[in-house]
């Protein structure tokens, strides 16, 4: 189904009246520059976050340096940041994206382990897991994007006392 969205299908105007989009993996080139396509038509008021996922896979760094450019928040697991930057330590991949394509804030996921949350500030934290009985991972990571972005902007925490609501 996804395959089928394209840039006319959104309501430009309403997306302009939000504080914060979120975007995700698409699995082909169309649907990659309809997401860049509405980063740049959408008003600089709206903040955006990006989670390759996917894309991580598919397409270079260099294909996704406009959405990570105009994103307030990157998130990836550690197999999509190792993927993209081809660095094996994640505080280097991470910091790649914050110094070299201007990121503002990378979220990498690291399963069982926690997170690495770290900003263009150069405030960074390793988080541990909360404690739980894990029946499946599938939409962990979207879930955790959620949590992370109320906390930050609709709670208007700091990264500090963000990653920790978690």
């Amino acid at each position: 189904m996804n395959a089928r969205l394209c840039t006319d299908d959104i309501d430009r105007e309403f997306v302009n009246h939000t504080k914060f989009l979120h975007t995700s993996s698409f699995v082909n080139r169309e649907q990659l520059e309809m997401q860049r396509e509405l980063a740049k038509r959408i008003h600089n008021k709206t903040k955006l976050s990006f989670s390759p996922g996917m894309l991580c896979f598919k397409y270079e760094l260099d294909d996704l340096t406009e959405l990570i450019e105009r994103s307030e928040v990157v998130f990836l697991n550690l197999k999509e940041l190792k993927s993209l930057t081809k660095e094996d330590n994640y505080e280097k991949g991470a910091e790649l994206l914050l110094n070299n394509i201007c990121a503002k804030i990378v979220c990498v996921t690291l399963g069982g382990r926690g997170c690495y949350a770290t900003d263009s500030t150069g405030e960074s934290h390793l988080i541990a897991p909360y404690p739980t009985d894990v029946l499946d991972t599938t939409g962990a990571g979207d879930a955790f994007a959620a949590g992370f972005l109320f906390g930050c902007f609709f709670e208007k925490k700091s990264l500090t006392k963000e990653t920790y609501i978690f």
